[in-house]
């Protein structure tokens, strides 16, 4: 299919945040509004549970390939509760996430129905900022403490062991099975559902453009490693690791976070080995402290990949271009 198939318009609507969405949705009603917010809601709630799936992975490969004793120096409780104390996070804001993220009763998605019966939207838009507030902050405690036990795996037993870290778990994670299942997608959906993990559940600000043979994402603000880079690489402190060296792992770059490498890994590496292609096509600026700049390209025909971006982490092209 051709990129011509979204219009300017609906590009530009794939680009709206969490807010502008459930925004948008309120001024349709109360119904659509607690519909908006409650698909918001839950796409947080698994990625955030994504993530503490990934860091039991990570943990899991470490026990199993080198032991207790590794496994028991990597799971530092201490340090767990001083990254939270270095994102500001207080008992009532833990007790909050645990609310949110682990139980089956939601307090704050009952304020939210309440909000709603009235007809004044200001209560719900009240609500839905704690929402966004407390599930950022689940968000990104995660994504520092991902960060930590890839750091630390690196630190320890070097840059093989990171590499086999992250494919133990994408081999037993959800990119197994989301990969092949986003490939099998209209590429106008497999876009759509992109940019809304995106825009919602990663918070970044993009804008999109559509060339002959790809979509490119301009990433106004990265949600993710960017504001990590910003927010705690150029703060003292913090003890995440950086990776130096240029190899494959860092788009043969250097400088990236612990965290950025998974983009070459996860999504270029073991989506090349899984699907044929990378997934999402990542152009990763690397550690730096404007969070912006960085591109993804979405390719209709997977098979119009270019070289490149397989060459770069070391792989060959397993779709053949047309």
């Amino acid at each position: 299919m051709s990129t011509a198939s979204l219009s300017a318009e609906e590009l530009e609507a794939l680009c709206f945040t969490g807010e502008e969405r459930f925004a948008a949705a309120l001024e349709s009603g109360p119904d659509a509004g607690w519909e908006a917010f409650a698909e918001i809601e839950n796409a947080r709630r698994t990625t955030c549970n994504r993530y503490l799936g990934w860091v039991a992975l990570e943990e899991e490969y470490v026990l199993e390939t080198f032991g207790h004793e590794a496994h028991r120096e990597l799971i530092r409780p201490e340090r767990v509760v001083e990254l939270a104390l270095r994102s500001g996070l207080g008992l009532a804001d833990l007790a909050q996430i645990q609310d949110v993220c682990c139980s089956a009763d939601n307090p704050v998605a009952d304020r939210m129905r309440r909000a709603l019966e009235g007809s004044d939207a200001e209560p719900a838009l009240g609500v839905w900022h704690e929402s966004e507030r407390i599930l950022r902050a689940a968000h990104d405690l995660r994504r520092d403490l991902i960060s930590d036990r890839l750091g630390q795996i690196y630190r320890r037993f070097g840059l093989g062991a990171l590499e086999d870290a992250m494919f133990y778990a994408a081999q037993r994670g959800w990119w197994s099975v989301s990969m092949p299942a986003d490939f099998a997608l209209d590429p106008a959906v497999r876009l759509r559902n992109l940019t809304f993990f995106l825009t919602v559940c990663a918070y970044f600000r993009l804008r999109i453009e559509a060339e002959p043979e790809r979509w490119v994402l301009h990433v106004d603000e990265c949600g993710r490693c960017g504001r990590q880079c910003r927010d705690r690489y150029f703060t003292d402190g913090w003890g995440l690791e950086v990776i130096e060296e240029s190899v494959p792992a860092t788009f043969g770059r250097g400088s990236m976070t612990a965290y950025q490498t998974h983009a070459a890994v996860m999504h270029h590496m073991f989506a090349i080995d899984t699907v044929g292609a990378p997934w999402p096509v990542f152009d990763c600026q690397g550690l730096r402290k404007d969070p912006s700049g960085c591109r993804l390209y979405v390719y209709p025909d997977p098979a119009d990949t270019p070289d490149e971006f397989y060459e770069q982490v070391g792989r060959q092209r397993v779709i053949s271009a047309r």
